[in-house]
């Protein structure tokens, strides 16, 4: 059985991405972490930095990053 808590990882992290990730948060999930392109690129101070923040989400570098992070990842991305 596992002690430790889910490590969730989300590959995407737009509108439904931080909604999802500040439901779970304030549902007491803890350390998430994200990955998309844009969040990436995304200078300190950005909004989408500020965004991942208030979701309690670390935005991750790369997808390989993310997937080093994550037991489970969710993709949120556009079809």
């Amino acid at each position: 059985m596992r002690t430790e808590p889910l490590r969730l990882g989300l590959m995407g992290f737009g509108e439904a991405g931080y909604f999802l990730a500040k439901g779970l948060r304030d549902a007491g999930l803890q350390g998430i972490v994200a990955y998309s392109p844009s969040g990436a690129r995304a200078p300190a101070g950005h909004p989408l930095r500020r965004r991942a923040a208030e979701a309690g989400v670390e935005l991750m570098p790369d997808p390989r990053t993310l997937c080093a992070r994550a037991d489970l990842i969710l993709a949120v991305t556009q079809g």
